[in-house]
């Protein structure tokens, strides 16, 4: 699976892996939606993406889509780790001054899934 979410105390982890394109965001979108919408919504959104081989245009909406809701209902937003090919699409779109994370991580760091 791509992702992966995990809660600890009043904070939401989400865990990108791999692909993140038109086939997977559509389904995350209604669970991050779901999520955030709750009636007791988590206090810190944490986003882990330092995992993610390839990203399309439908996963960086779907990366905006979740700050944003986060600051509409009063969320904390933390963009723990991406990865160098998030990176490389944001900056290509001229979009990395809208979605920063703490920490970027190279492919060399990236496990390899070939087998």
């Amino acid at each position: 699976m791509a992702y992966e979410i995990k809660y600890a105390d009043a904070n939401l982890q989400l865990f990108l892996t791999a692909e993140i394109d038109l086939q997977i965001t559509t389904e995350l979108k209604e669970v991050v939606e779901g999520t955030i919408l709750q009636p007791q919504p988590p206090k810190r959104f944490q986003l882990f993406a330092g995992q993610v081989s390839y990203i399309d245009s439908s996963g960086i909406a779907l990366l905006l889509l979740i700050q944003k809701l986060c600051m509409q209902h009063h969320i904390s937003f933390q963009f723990v780790e991406m990865s160098d090919a998030i990176f490389s699409v944001l900056k290509l779109a001229k979009l990395e001054g809208m979605l920063s994370a703490e920490n970027i991580i190279p492919p060399a760091e990236r496990p390899s899934h070939e087998g």
